[in-house]
């Protein structure tokens, strides 16, 4: 499973949904289903906003993906009503039935200590 493309705002609102999208490409046959995760935190760790799904609204578990497929996958954050400031959105992919976190598996990325998730970017209040 190969991250392409990530497209999300860069502010959010307080108390409202944060739209966000993957696109991912298989490289090969998945065995195992799969569950995405997109989560923001603040800074400061005073609030975080979680949103877990199977692909493609449900529509694509990972489990059908053949090798050279692209999938898009959607998740809306509901943002909590009191977040200020700075967030941090992250993704995570785990199996459905252990809860074991993928590890990522860019080189680049586990030697800034992004073992099980990758962050995507930050993101503020307007």
């Amino acid at each position: 499973m190969l991250l392409v493309r990530t497209d999300y705002p860069g502010h959010y609102q307080a108390g409202a949904q944060l739209p966000t999208q993957m696109t991912f490409v298989s490289m090969k046959p998945l065995t195992h289903d799969y569950t995405v995760s997109v989560s923001l935190t603040a800074m400061d760790d005073k609030w975080r906003t979680q949103h877990d799904g199977t692909p493609a609204l449900g529509a694509i578990p990972t489990l059908k993906w053949i090798r050279g497929i692209t999938v898009m996958d959607e998740h809306d954050l509901p943002v909590p009503v009191d977040a200020m400031g700075s967030g941090i959105l992250r993704l995570t992919v785990y199996d459905a039935f252990t809860m074991q976190p993928l590890p990522v598996l860019d080189a680049r990325l586990a030697r800034l200590g992004q073992g099980t998730q990758i962050t995507l970017g930050s993101i503020t209040a307007p």
